[in-house]
């Protein structure tokens, strides 16, 4: 079991800026580790989607999910990795230790980023119904963050950009 932290956990923003930085990286990788890279996240990203509505059993659920559903259909594959990457890569450690606890607990601070408010939302409503799922279920969402990680790790450490770090 975890400690969770009185203080909200914080995300990093992101701007313009950094978004034009993140997309010179991205734009970086070989076009079929790209690809196998931004479609696998979306793909994991839909399906963390599609098992939280179908554990939803209150309305208002619903309803936020089917917003989150539109938003994840309206970006382009690679904005919503681009958007996403830093919340998972900041999750990194919990997810790695497969923390449940810690998404269950923590609390979580959201300021003007939008995209904060979309990983937020499928946060909370995993963790909503998280303890109503099977096993199984549990275990199906965690292959899915796992997937999510991946392939963040496969974006943050990509061996030319890495060599180029330093």
């Amino acid at each position: 079991m975890s400690e969770v932290k009185e203080e909200p956990f914080k995300f990093e923003t992101v701007n313009e800026v950094s978004m034009k930085e993140l997309s010179k990286r991205l734009a970086s990788i070989d076009k079929k580790n790209r690809n196998d890279i931004i479609d696998t996240f979306a793909k994991s990203m839909k399906q963390i989607v599609l098992m939280a509505k179908k554990a939803c059993k209150k309305e208002e659920e619903t309803v936020e999910l089917d917003r989150v559903r539109r938003i994840l259909n309206l970006l382009p594959n690679d904005n919503l990795f681009l958007f996403c990457q830093g919340k998972i890569w900041v999750l990194r450690e919990p997810i790695k230790k497969r923390d449940a606890d810690f998404f269950l607990k923590a609390k979580f601070d959201i300021h003007e980023d939008e995209d904060q408010d979309l990983i937020l939302a499928l946060i909370e409503l995993v963790r909503d119904n998280y303890n109503r799922l099977s096993k199984a279920d549990q275990d199906a969402y965690w292959r899915h963050i796992f997937n999510l990680l991946d392939c963040v790790d496969r974006f943050v450490n990509y061996k030319p950009f890495v060599e180029n770090k330093k």
